[in-house]
């Protein structure tokens, strides 16, 4: 059996596939412009994540607006092209339901990740020296839906 919850995304956005707890969220954006990884709430919630804890962090968004976040997710297990890190998240309650994103990975896991970006080819290549791989990093989704699923035995 296959779950399934659908969200939006920016189809002009580089992203990957995160693994957490299971599930694989599709078109998790990746983003060098900012110093912390978001997470909706939404998201949260659908992924059965619920260690959150308080945060007295206000964010300023790209339209200049102040965001108090949820919470923080600290130490998440996410795995990207088959390589496990531990992830902390700022919790995002959208203004509305219609939020480009459900994970944005920025800075501190471009950083963890050794993230190599080659906006040329649209590869990234992350991981440890002796680990590292490529993956392709598609600014062109299949739509502007992405399906999260787990597979139950």
């Amino acid at each position: 059996m296959i779950q399934s919850i659908t969200t939006q995304i920016d189809s002009n956005a580089p992203a990957v596939t995160v693994e957490i707890k299971g599930y694989a969220v599709l078109g998790a954006q990746l983003d060098s412009g900012a110093v912390v990884n978001l997470m909706t709430e939404y998201m949260m919630k659908a992924l059965g994540l619920n260690h959150m804890e308080e945060t007295p962090m206000s964010l300023r968004m790209v339209d200049q607006t102040q965001v108090k976040p949820a919470g923080l997710l600290k130490n998440v297990s996410a795995v990207v092209g088959g390589l496990e890190f531990k992830v902390d998240y700022l919790i995002v309650r959208p203004r509305t339901s219609k939020a480009t994103f459900s994970i944005l990975l920025r800075r501190p896991w471009l950083v963890q990740a050794k993230c190599v970006h080659d906006l040329h080819t649209g590869f990234i290549t992350i991981g440890p020296k002796a680990d590292r791989i490529q993956l392709q990093v598609s600014p062109n989704l299949t739509g502007k839906k992405s399906t999260i699923a787990e597979e139950r035995e």
